[in-house]
């Protein structure tokens, strides 16, 4: 394959690193289970990536019960030099529920940064490392720099822009205070930092259900993050997953050990701004009761709802309330879950 050259800095894709000798740079871990239909974008985007310095790929597949391993290990045939792969026969987050990348890709990393992207997410730049890692060079008091993303619901077919603009530039100096707020969300699959963050974010037990924020809130005390306007990769949102799960008691528990996070980081910086504080148990109780919402399961509505107040410092938008009043009339609760659901998708798909 050609070499592209670029300025006075020699551009190599993935493919044409297998032949270098120099220190890996960039260790990419992605973390894959039953990505068959996904993991190719994920693979492509990581191998078009065109730098100055050598990557290696770190892939820990959690066996995987569809092809997606069959898929890997075609690519780690072409590719032997740069893939760093560990096919489980047993599942492991089962056992561990978070901490995949701390217990399986992290050790195996050789690269002086490390770039996150899960296998049903993918990269659509190809010189995203290249300026993630240049800006970290030449800035050594920052330790993690990220970028935009788009958003792709497989179950709808629509593709949602960014509205990162409502948070970058943050409007908040502090970044804890930021992320207490829910005022600057880290897409992970865009996220590079400095390895040694990585083996220190590691000594710490996550308890919680999300791994990567339990992570940037231990990581914001030890170094400065770069948020880089572009878009760089593709979120997609699954009909199945930790997030989304269609067992909405899944889905519950996830967003309550969520929640539990905030609430730990809280007691464990002796954190006092009751402003923020409040705005925060406002924005995630929001977000979750939103969720179950337009799940359309009236009983679990109310189920949380009822939850919720029990907690006096928690201040609901009026909505929720109406959506309660709503849960006991079950057609006007399915009524109005619909029209808003079909608003919503409407919205987005005449900006597109």
């Amino acid at each position: 394959m050609a070499t592209e050259v670029q300025g006075n800095s020699e551009q190599m894709t993935g493919s044409e690193k297998t032949t270098q000798n120099r220190p890996v740079m960039v260790s990419i871990c992605c973390l894959t289970y039953n990505h068959e239909n996904h993991i190719k974008k994920a693979l492509d985007g990581f191998l078009m990536q065109k730098t100055d310095f050598p990557y290696e790929i770190v892939i820990h597949d959690d066996a995987s019960t569809d092809g997606t391993a069959q898929v890997i290990r075609e690519y780690e045939q072409k590719y032997p030099a740069i893939f760093k792969t560990l096919y489980q026969t047993e599942n492991q987050k089962s056992k561990f529920r978070t901490g995949m990348n701390q217990r399986f890709n992290f050790p195996r990393a050789t690269g002086k940064y490390i770039a996150l992207c899960e296998g049903d997410d993918y990269w659509i730049d190809p010189y995203k490392l290249q300026k993630q890692v240049a800006f970290l060079e030449q800035h050594p008091d920052y330790g993690l720099i990220h970028t935009d993303a788009k958003k792709y619901d497989l179950k709808t077919g629509v593709l949602w822009e960014s509205d990162m603009k409502k948070y970058h530039p943050g409007k908040r100096a502090n970044l804890l205070d930021a992320l207490f707020a829910c005022e600057y969300p880290v897409f992970t699959c865009t996220a590079v930092f400095r390895r040694e963050l990585a083996e220190y974010a590691a000594q710490f037990k996550n308890e919680f259900a999300a791994g990567d924020y339990f992570m940037w809130f231990h990581l914001v005390a030890k170094t400065k993050f770069k948020f880089l306007p572009e878009v760089t990769a593709v979120r997609q949102v699954l009909e199945e997953s930790a997030t989304q799960s269609k067992n909405i008691e899944n889905a519950i528990n996830f967003w309550n050990k969520d929640y539990e996070m905030y609430l730990f980081f809280i007691k464990y910086y002796k954190y006092d701004n009751q402003e923020i504080i409040r705005l925060m148990k406002r924005v995630k109780r929001s977000s979750s009761l939103n969720r179950i919402f337009y799940s359309g399961c009236r009983p679990y509505y109310r189920q949380f709802y009822d939850q919720i107040k029990e907690d006096h410092s928690v201040q609901l938008p009026f909505k929720f309330s109406l959506y309660y009043i709503l849960s006991f009339i079950p057609f006007s609760f399915t009524a109005i879950n619909r029209v808003l659901k079909w608003v919503r998708v409407m919205k987005v798909r005449l900006k597109s």
